[in-house]
């Protein structure tokens, strides 16, 4: 099937749509188990699946992308501007621009492990990191 690939880089957002849509702060989870689970499981394995797993790895097949300059392959900087851009518009405010740098260490990340599970593993450790901190 041609067209595999982008079924699956779309059916993990189309997951996360539904899942959102219920109003599971009514149930029997309290709202920081529901944000934690957001912030630290689902929305960092959507996110590397989609970025790293489809969207670079694409990239990278391409020779044009392949080639590395300082150890940051044109594929891992496109795939990172893209990754800004959705954050922008989804979030709508200038900040997350410096989503950019951590999304060059997760784009490296997997390239040198060659899979997607590292970078979701510390894309979850850094959003866990993060809204700790803030």
């Amino acid at each position: 099937m041609k067209h595999r690939s982008l079924v699956d880089a779309v059916f993990p957002w189309v997951l996360l749509a539904l899942v959102i849509g219920f109003n599971i702060s009514e149930g029997s989870w309290s709202e920081g188990i529901r944000r934690f689970l957001g912030y630290a499981v689902v929305y960092p394995t959507l996110e590397e699946l989609t970025f790293r797993g489809w969207c670079q790895t694409l990239f990278l097949k391409t020779s044009l992308f392949s080639n590395r300059c300082l150890g940051i392959s044109p594929a891992n900087l496109l795939t990172s501007i893209l990754f800004v851009l959705v954050h922008l518009l989804v979030r709508g405010q200038i900040i997350v621009l410096l989503v950019f740098f951590p999304s060059l260490l997760l784009g490296w990340v997997r390239e040198k492990t060659g899979s997607v599970r590292s970078s979701i593993l510390l894309h979850s450790l850094m959003n866990i990191f993060y809204f700790n901190v803030s």
